[in-house]
């Protein structure tokens, strides 16, 4: 694994399922375990399936590029999968400096004020950066994410979006498409603020880092 290099948006997959690919937002790593690990979305892993794997699994699977998913979690409030890694391996940023710094934490006061980037799925070989806004920095209300299987509610999720005034009137457009769950979003300071898990015509859905790295016991290396 030491000679391969990862990177937010790769294209990542359950080796069983190579056709279903999602994103690689970031690596994460555990200092309990002294380990490193690749984060994605836990459907990602499950082919668009909701399933719950309860955390660690009994029997690492391997993924493409190469790891192993070792842990997934998809509950009212997260949707989670840590593919662990090569310590030695190489990972690429769009920004050297995402991994020194601390996640941002919303307020209402960045709805309509802050710029993000969005890594998609990479095209042509390279990582696809889009540009939005904050639309609402948390949802009071559970957003019914679409999966395979049918809808299943999310909390506290951001919503974000490109915001334009046509007539008189705002306008969203989402910044995700499919293929792009799992990517990672940061702000115009290089802070990284969370990963996209949904999407639909007019936003995108992000699940906020505090609640990644909280569940994980991880931190962005």
């Amino acid at each position: 694994m030491a000679d391969d290099v990862y990177g937010c948006g790769k294209a990542i997959a359950n080796a069983n399922t190579p056709g279903k690919k999602g994103t690689i937002c970031c690596r994460l790593y555990n200092a309990e375990q002294n380990k490193y690990y690749l984060l994605t979305a836990n459907h990602v892993m499950h082919a668009g399936y909701s399933y719950d794997d309860g955390g660690w699994l009994e029997k690492p699977l391997p993924t493409i590029p190469k790891g192993n998913w070792v842990w997934g979690r998809r509950t009212q409030d997260i949707d989670i999968a840590l593919i662990e890694i090569d310590a030695a391996a190489r990972f690429v940023y769009p920004h050297a400096d995402i991994a020194l710094k601390s996640p941002r934490v919303l307020t209402t006061a960045d709805q309509m004020a802050v710029t993000v980037t969005m890594v998609g799925q990479e095209r042509w070989g390279l990582p696809w950066l889009i540009i939005g806004q904050i639309i609402n920095h948390y949802s009071k209300q559970p957003h019914q994410v679409g999966y395979t299987d049918g809808e299943q509610p999310i909390n506290g999720l951001i919503a974000i979006a490109q915001a334009t005034m046509v007539n008189g009137k705002m306008v969203y457009h989402t910044l995700s498409s499919a293929g792009d769950s799992g990517a990672l979003v940061y702000d115009d300071d290089h802070r990284p603020i969370g990963m996209a898990i949904a999407g639909d015509e007019q936003f995108t859905y992000v699940l906020p880092f505090g609640v990644i790295l909280k569940n994980t016991g991880c931190v962005i290396a």
